[in-house]
């Protein structure tokens, strides 16, 4: 068999109509059945050349193309959360939403589209995810994408009837090898967007791509921007045609027909793609529906070279290949959500299986807590709470409150005077050793410089690189407290600070990791300060913790009158603590950001400060954090909040196209100029 060629500029347009009629229904069976053979050679042509066609008068009811645009629509109009309740699960189910950018066609930046697949519903092995109660327990969305997906399916299969006389196979070749109903409805919307977000950055609507099975069928609504490269390289427009279906060849039918057929490179971009006239375009393109069919050979089909398409000139091109495995191979490559999202990081050298994990905040306080941290699915290593040699606090006296930044009422944001745990130091020296967990330890220290210098030579004596609990534990020395009398934070004392630190790394290498808890800073010289101190340090700092609380606050509850804090001995209060929260987010990645242009690369940076949500965490990495730790909201929400934020982040990563946190931590973007 020849590659054939057909040179028309445009996409080929064949009326189907004696592929539909039934031979009893008409007077003259030999002229229809020669009518049949024309069409189907002016198909093989196409598929030869540019790959597609647009079929009219094909059998499909055109209200029920109507009502099926209608039902998409108000699916795609619900917010995205209840979306979400209907998520695509895997590529071998290939079912269920897709939100906006998750899928990468061209893998070069995310498309702009979300999508919704449906496949056979009596397929026992995976479920479609229909949103009934979604839609106000609406049957109609259901009904009517079942009826649309029946008959796309027969028309599918009249369509590779047609092909196959074309090839000169007999009629229904193709149609025991594909009617097992191994096909997939796909709802997309493409919202309105900037133009220039296609124009001048190259994203695009939908990438550069070839489906994947043996035929597509697309009905379009309205708005065009789909386009199809020519073999030379070009591009054609695929304009929505009333009452046309567009028909393309996908890989399968390629690797079948050893190259014969093409499976057609195209794109959406925007709505009217070739006009010259760039100017007089408004500056958004319309939303755009599109409903696809896309048919797959039956599971088991091996995709194996036709008789017909091999030769003594024209061996085998490719390996056979079971159509199941190869349709789930290539839906992988492309959709994020079905691959591992890789949430994993290091601090100091140290592997951390999650980039979440608790600060050193009263959550941490016994050993029961740190349990219920370590059992976490969602974090990636335990940090004490701030502990002293000897002197501790009452928890009973020092109080934290939530409060709401407009009403004074309860939310994620947190005021304490708590400090320093009410357990020792020796308490958490103890707890590591009975804590069952193979995460990461950082207990958190604070004291005078020498108290600090014997309290690392006590863990690195405790948990040796070689002993056999398996510990691995890191040190983070708190320099942040305010509750040296008379004295502030260390951290806000450069002089004082690099002495500290130069007394306790004078006794040298304790074989441990390292790192300092900072206070916020607020003026660029104080970073720059800080920051050369701490990398004077570099080789016995590791990382640094960046922000503590914001310290001084006062909130008010109108309703008492007085503060929300309150010392519950003596029921006087003078109200004032540290304050944290999304109230504080803003300070904390600011801090964040400016320490990682700063510091040394060897030093790493642990982000603190407002992390209540998926994108705050994303915020703190985009800042450059290698690590997120959560803390007012882990007061506030318990432990259930890491997985809270956890999916969320994988959310926002699929959605973006990120695989693994490396793919954006410190790119933060230039922002918006006029």
């Amino acid at each position: 068999m020849e590659e054939k060629k057909c040179d028309g500029e445009d996409i080929p347009i064949i009326d189907f109509k004696a592929w539909v009629t039934k031979s009893e229904s008409v007077d003259d069976v030999e002229a229809l059945e020669k009518e049949k053979t024309r069409v189907s050679k002016e198909i093989f042509d196409a598929f030869c050349d540019i790959g597609f066609i647009i079929v009219t008068n094909h059998g499909m009811d055109d209200d029920l193309t109507s009502e099926a645009f209608a039902k998409s629509s108000e699916f795609f109009t619900l917010d995205k959360e209840t979306k979400m309740n209907y998520k695509y699960k895997d590529p071998a189910s290939n079912r269920g939403y897709i939100s906006m950018g998750q899928e990468r066609l061209d893998a070069a930046l995310p498309d702009i589209k979300e999508t919704f697949d449906i496949g056979y519903d009596e397929e026992k092995e995976y479920q479609n995810e229909w949103p009934t109660e979604a839609l106000g327990g609406d049957t109609g969305f259901r009904d009517t994408m079942l009826t649309y997906f029946n008959q796309y399916d027969q028309l599918h299969l009249k369509i590779l009837s047609a092909l196959a006389r074309g090839m000169g196979l007999d009629d229904e070749y193709f149609t025991p090898l594909c009617d097992g109903n191994h096909q997939n409805l796909r709802l997309l919307h493409y919202p309105e967007c900037e133009r220039e977000a296609i124009v001048k950055t190259g994203q695009k609507r939908g990438g550069i791509h070839t489906d994947y099975g043996t035929i597509t069928l697309v009905s379009q609504k309205d708005v065009s921007g789909l386009v199809a490269q020519r073999v030379d390289g070009s591009w054609v427009g695929v304009p929505p045609i009333k009452g046309g279906v567009v028909v393309n060849v996908g890989e399968m039918l390629q690797r079948w027909s050893n190259d014969i057929l093409r499976a057609t490179p195209h794109q959406i971009l925007d709505d009217d793609p070739f006009s010259p006239n760039t100017a007089t375009k408004s500056p958004t393109c319309p939303e755009r529906y599109s409903i696809a069919f896309f048919c797959n050979a039956n599971k088991e089909t091996s995709l194996e070279c036709l008789p017909v398409c091999k030769g003594p000139d024209r061996p085998p091109r490719y390996e056979p290949m079971n159509a199941h495995d190869y349709i789930t191979m290539r839906l992988t490559s492309t959709i994020p959500v079905v691959q591992t999202l890789d949430l994993s990081t290091t601090v100091a050298g140290i592997s951390l299986g999650k980039s979440l994990l608790n600060s050193s905040n009263p959550f941490a306080t016994s050993l029961a807590n740190l349990q219920e941290l370590a059992d976490s699915g969602s974090s990636g290593a335990i940090t004490t709470r701030t502990a002293c040699p000897n002197f501790v606090h009452d928890d009973a006296v020092h109080q934290w409150r939530s409060w709401d930044a407009s009403s004074g009422g309860a939310s994620n944001n947190t005021i304490n005077c708590l400090g320093y745990s009410c357990n020792t130091f020796e308490y958490y020296l103890q707890a590591m050793k009975d804590l069952k967990t193979s995460k990461p330890i950082f207990m958190s220290l604070s004291g005078y410089a020498g108290e600090v210098a014997d309290m690392l030579a006590e863990v690195a004596k405790a948990f040796p690189p070689d002993d056999d609990s398996g510990k691995t534990v890191l040190v983070e020395i708190n320099l942040s407290c305010p509750n040296i009398p008379g004295k502030p934070p260390i951290a806000y004392d450069f002089d004082g600070m690099k002495e500290y630190l130069s007394t306790v790394f004078s006794k040298g290498d304790y074989g441990l990791k390292v790192g300092v808890k900072l206070t916020p800073y607020f003026y660029d010289q104080q970073f720059v300060a800080a920051t050369e101190v701490i990398n004077s340090f570099v080789g016995s700092i590791d990382f640094v913790t960046s922000i503590n609380t914001v310290g001084c606050g006062l909130v008010i509850d109108v309703d008492t009158e007085a503060p929300v804090l309150w010392d519950a001995t003596s029921g006087k209060s003078n109200g004032y603590g540290g304050l944290g929260g999304p109230a504080v987010r803003s300070t904390a990645l600011g801090n964040v950001r400016r320490l990682r242009q700063l510091l040394t690369p060897d030093i790493d940076v642990v982000g603190c400060g407002g992390v209540d949500s998926g994108k705050a965490a994303f915020a703190h990495l985009l800042c450059g954090a290698n690590a997120v730790m959560v803390a007012s909201a882990l007061l506030t929400q318990g432990v259930p909040v890491f997985e809270k934020i956890e999916s969320e982040l994988r959310d926002i990563m699929m959605e973006k196209g990120y695989t693994s946190i490396d793919e954006f931590r410190g790119k933060l973007k230039d922002g918006w100029s006029p």
